[in-house]
């Protein structure tokens, strides 16, 4: 069945407040530790469905919005862990709100819901930097995983769209037709890691080295192999299966040395 079917089937008959463009329930009392998110999408009714695919305690729906400018407004304020907003949402559109985010080094990290299997679309939200992408047929199981993988730190790309976004987003680099990138033992290291889902500090942690040497290697790796962004990295390291005999050994090495 599928999220449109299963997640997003109303649950009740919506109230007065089914019009808001941004309904905020957050319980500041409540027991530190489950997954914050915050959820948009320009129909109310799917709303409160898609609130529902998310339960305590592993989950706690902060917001849900139908526009733009409140969504931001309510992630600079609430911070939430994740934020599920439909990439064509009213306003800005959902590719506006990542970019914002991004441009404001928020820490909040965005899936994308889609209806369309728009490629375009969907590798440009890649290229701005969200972890997860998931098509509005997809099954509540596939939603979950993502949401799973992404609150871990990893990226969840839909398995049917993964293909065609990285031929979009790589275009000839994976039909090997440019000249093989080389990067040193330390920009795979840190590739690898930045892969796993491991955040600039962690990686400075786990290579004893600075958090600003961190941020130098990864402008230079951006540069190299021609992406924008850690999810399009993680792509782009994907298709290298070559590096990851060699990564895992390299890291492990370098910290028993």
């Amino acid at each position: 069945m599928s999220i449109a079917r299963q997640i997003f089937a109303p649950s009740q008959t919506p109230g007065q407040d089914s019009g808001l463009v941004c309904d905020r329930h957050y319980d500041r009392s409540r027991e530190p530790g489950p997954v914050t998110i915050a959820i948009a999408d320009e129909r109310p009714l799917l709303l409160q469905g898609l609130r529902t695919a998310f339960p305590a305690p592993r989950f706690h729906v902060v917001a849900a919005c139908t526009e733009t400018e409140p969504l931001l407004r309510t992630i600079r304020r609430e911070r939430p862990d994740l934020v599920v907003v439909d990439i064509a949402l009213p306003g800005i559109s959902g590719l506006g709100v990542l970019k914002a985010i991004r441009a404001e080094d928020l820490p909040t990290r965005v899936v994308m819901l889609t209806d369309r299997f728009d490629i375009p679309d969907i590798a440009s939200a890649i290229r701005e930097g969200a972890f997860g992408v998931v098509l509005k047929r997809a099954t509540a199981q596939d939603l979950l995983a993502c949401i799973e993988a992404v609150a871990a730190g990893s990226s969840w790309i839909q398995p049917e769209v993964a293909k065609f976004a990285m031929e979009s987003i790589l275009g000839s680099r994976l039909r090997g037709e440019l000249k093989p990138v080389t990067l040193t033992a330390r920009e795979r290291d840190i590739v690898g890691l930045v892969s796993s889902g491991r955040r600039n500090k962690e990686i400075a942690y786990d290579l004893q080295i600075t958090e600003g040497t961190v941020k130098m290697h990864l402008h230079t790796v951006f540069r190299k192999l021609g992406v924008t962004s850690r999810t399009e990295l993680a792509l782009k390291n994907k298709s290298q299966g070559s590096w990851a005999e060699y990564r895992r050994a390299s890291v492990e090495d370098w910290r028993n040395a």
